[in-house]
């Protein structure tokens, strides 16, 4: 099987060719990307697109002749460029429990964070050292990506160490009974923030087909240990239970010393059962999260392989830089007049199509020709406000003109060629409005 290359899909959307599929990709986009959905009526969605638009791809030009492995990539980067997109709607979306099921699963880690190898039958010396923590980083990291191939990657690094550790322990191929303390001990050391939220993005929009085999066989370990770790107590541990209340006493004394001013208490987590990562259904279950120190997540880096000759190589995330979103390459001086005519899937307008551009822009930045407000290196060019009321009119319609609203909300990544026009202009607009806001009170000192 040909290693994933993200990259190489973006590149073939940038044909003419893809033009079609491409707007039916942004157009879903658009339309699901502010609903606010059942998980899963978001999964149904995404799922019947995704099906859909892969069977187009199977018999679009550009793939008419391709390998299966070239399909597979694909259907990869299809997956992962529309869940990158609608990841803001999709991870822990609003109508699910996510949020307090990661809550009260943080805070049993918190509780149980004394448990140590020994308890879990692990022997000594065998989750110590760097590749331990190495285990808990790929762990964290599955905050850092969003696509549910990207994370379910970090899931298989994060069992691809253990196995690796066991073996070289061990000296010979490790089982579950060995694999499982393990995992539970790297997840209780860890701590991850939105582990169950992680999981269960994974489950709900990674393709079925690709939960198969051994990465189905690890998620689904990892789902275990997540339950087993939410059931912890002194009858699955090797400890008395007098040192088991005792430990954990001191922690609830401890969280209970944690002053939250302005939050009013929730209930605590606690005994067994709290962690069930099948079911959907809404739950009264909200735990506060305590403030605990979590292993710092180091910033992901460039090399999108993982080596090291004690753990073998892992897997790679497609050939890209291991950001949140894949990195762009530098694009090319452009011409005098060309922009982007699909965002991130590049291409460019002609001159005629980017005046109509910037002729809208400036429209929209100062719509029924709003007021214009002239200035010159010493200022606006008018008599002075509090003296001139038909310019006092004309200050206070510019600052009700709202800004371009959905620079707001975007981020860097989210922009492209065609925003900068309207980008531009609704902030020399601001500039113009800073300028006589400014003078305007200082009028108003003086009169004072």
């Amino acid at each position: 099987m040909a290693a994933f290359n993200f990259q190489h899909f973006l590149e073939k959307m940038k044909e003419k060719s893809a033009f079609e599929i491409v707007t039916e990709i942004k157009g879903f986009i658009a339309e699901y990307s502010d609903k606010r959905l059942l998980p899963e009526e978001f999964v149904r969605v995404i799922r019947d697109f995704l099906d859909q638009t892969g069977q187009k791809l199977a018999v679009h030009e550009l793939w008419r002749h391709a390998s299966a492995d070239e399909l597979d990539n694909a259907y990869e980067g299809l997956e992962k460029y529309l869940m990158n997109k609608m990841y803001k709607a999709c991870f822990q979306p609003a109508a699910s429990d996510d949020v307090s099921k990661d809550m009260v699963l943080r805070e049993k880690l918190s509780l149980m964070s004394f448990i140590r190898p020994e308890h879990l039958d692990i022997p000594s010396g065998w989750a110590e050292g760097d590749h331990i923590v190495m285990a808990q980083k790929e762990l964290c990291r599955m905050d850092d990506y969003k696509a549910p191939r990207d994370k379910m990657v970090c899931v298989l690094n994060c069992c691809k160490i253990i196995n690796n550790i066991l073996q070289l322990k061990a000296n010979k191929a490790s089982g579950a009974d060995e694999f499982f303390p393990m995992l539970v001990y790297v997840i209780i050391s860890a701590k991850p923030l939105n582990l169950y939220s992680n999981m269960r993005f994974i489950q709900r929009f990674r393709n079925e087909y690709k939960l198969s085999g051994e990465p189905g066989y690890y998620f689904t370990t990892l789902q275990g240990a997540i339950e087993f770790v939410g059931k912890l107590s002194p009858e699955n541990l090797t400890i008395d239970k007098e040192e088991f209340d005792r430990e954990l006493n001191l922690k609830l004394q401890a969280m209970d010393s944690v002053t939250e001013p302005a939050v009013p208490p929730k209930p605590r987590a606690s005994g067994a059962n709290l962690i069930d990562i099948g079911g959907d259904s809404p739950s009264a279950l909200a735990g506060k999260a305590p403030a605990s120190t979590v292993p710092a997540q180091s910033k992901p880096s460039s090399d999108p392989f993982v080596r090291n000759p004690s753990y073998g190589n892992l897997i790679s995330l497609g050939g890209e830089s291991a950001e949140s979103t894949p990195a762009r390459a530098p694009a090319p001086a452009p011409p005098p007049v060309s922009s982007s005519w699909l965002g991130d899937f590049g291409e460019s307008k002609d001159a005629s199509v980017l005046a109509k551009i910037q002729s809208d822009a400036a429209a929209q930045a100062k719509p029924n020709g709003g007021p214009s407000l002239p200035l010159t290196a010493d200022g606006p060019q008018r008599k002075k406000t509090g003296d001139d009321p038909a310019v006092m009119r004309e200050l206070v319609a510019a600052l009700r003109e709202p800004p371009v609203n959905k620079f707001l909300t975007c981020s860097v990544e989210d922009l492209t060629m065609v925003d900068i026009p309207l980008l531009l202009s609704d902030y020399k607009r601001m500039v113009k409005l800073t300028a006589e806001v400014k003078t305007f009170l200082e009028e108003q000192v003086l009169c004072c």
